[in-house]
């Protein structure tokens, strides 16, 4: 093998690695997400639909009516609408640290990323481009991509630790509260 065959197999492997660590976990999520919020929506309408045939209190019609609704309105689709007929349902179902608010928030992280992947990509391909139009392009392109990458590690970094920060205070406080036991 050449010298110049080695060093365009290993610029491949970078670029391909790199290309993963981009796109596969947020897409891996993206498609899980996907595939499981059907199966919750199905899981949850068969509980609210129980849920109201137990209740004694509703007519018949009244009964109907509630099913069609949830019907209509699947619990997955609520955590984005705003609609103030949706609002207590929205409450119960999308409250955060909740499944379903997992589930959406997982949804629009990746989706974002992998948004945000794209942009990242299409800034180094055209940096690359700049660097081979002359010195000072190559200079330029250098700098430029520099000052990008910092700028998104240093985001990235505080964004993740203001998710931890975020993330780990509140389930403590619950889990807190749930484990004392009860003064008499």
């Amino acid at each position: 093998m050449t010298p110049a065959s080695s060093f365009k197999k290993d610029v491949f492997k970078v670029f391909l690695l790199a290309l993963l660590s981009l796109f596969l976990f947020p897409l891996i999520a993206s498609l899980f997400v996907q595939y499981a919020e059907p199966q919750r929506d199905a899981t949850y309408l068969v509980k609210i639909e129980q849920a109201i045939d137990k209740n004694g209190r509703l007519s018949d019609k009244d009964k109907q009516d509630a099913k069609s609704f949830f019907r209509a309105n699947p619990s997955s689709s609520t955590c984005d609408n705003d609609s103030p007929d949706l609002a207590k349902y929205r409450a119960n179902v999308c409250a955060p640290y909740t499944e379903l608010w997992q589930f959406h928030a997982v949804h629009r992280v990746s989706f974002w990323t992998l948004v945000g992947g794209l942009l990242v990509l299409v800034a180094v391909l055209t940096l690359g481009a700049a660097a081979f139009v002359n010195c000072r392009a190559q200079y330029f392109s250098f700098v430029l991509g520099w000052n990008l990458l910092t700028l998104v590690s240093g985001r990235a970094a505080s964004r993740s630790a203001a998710d931890i920060k975020r993330a780990g205070r509140r389930p403590m406080r619950r889990r807190l509260q749930t484990a004392r036991p009860a003064r008499h």
